[in-house]
């Protein structure tokens, strides 16, 4: 009887477990841009938005997720300005933690579906039991948790390479990225919001899209 309680408890934890689990990773998405329909050969630069970050082996991390990105898609990286198309800047930022209130769901079978049973059997053993009709786990409430996230902002802009050799700056590729969760380590979520920011690209122009990485990035 003891173990058959104790096995009803863990297949109540583990479905309990995971019915709060979420989808994949989401970010909300919006390009703005006047790139041309060909973009193969397109030559460009790379920059950081902030000299400090570029200064960074963290930055060049994350710059060679870009890089590999962009020339996927047909984009050829140069090493000097004067040798380019277009200047991309790159930019992320993690801002301070906020609280924030969650109802989550609890599952288990359902208690107004359920008969008792007992008797005794021939060999004058006793037993008593529950009957569940249900037919498997439903919501039975929720619980009210709160947790911290984090706003996470990952932007890529590109210039007209001739307007920013003459100390000016026209803009051809608007890229934003924001998600909200809670992790607050760059590592493991501008990796991700780089992915998302390459979904389709350079996607609709002035269209705020929801992303959901249903898997990682490969490596």
């Amino acid at each position: 009887m003891v173990r058959a309680v104790a096995r009803s408890f863990l297949v109540f934890l583990a479905v309990m477990l995971g019915g709060c689990a979420g989808p994949g990773f989401v970010a909300e998405v919006t390009q703005f841009h006047t790139l041309p329909e060909r973009i193969e050969g397109t030559r460009f630069v790379l920059v950081p938005a902030d000299e400090a970050k570029g200064d960074t082996l963290e930055f060049a991390t994350y710059a060679s997720r870009v890089v590999d990105a962009l020339e996927a898609r047909g984009f050829r990286q140069v090493a000097r300005v004067e040798d380019s198309d277009v200047v991309v800047r790159l930019d992320y930022a993690i801002g301070p933690g906020t609280a924030e209130s969650i109802a989550r769901p609890v599952y288990g079978y359902d208690p107004s579906r359920v008969t008792h049973v007992s008797g005794v059997t021939r060999s004058g053993e006793r037993f008593s039991a529950r009957i569940y009709e249900s037919g498997g786990h439903v919501p039975l409430g929720y619980v009210n948790e709160t947790r911290i996230v984090y706003r996470r902002t990952l932007i890529l802009d590109m210039f007209e390479a001739a307007q920013w050799r003459r100390g000016r700056t026209k803009k051809v590729f608007e890229g934003r990225v924001i998600s909200i969760g809670p992790e607050a380590e760059p590592a493991r979520v501008i990796p991700l919001m780089i992915h998302a920011l390459f979904v389709d690209f350079p996607g609709p122009n002035g269209v705020t899209r929801t992303i959901i990485l249903d898997s990682l990035p490969p490596e």
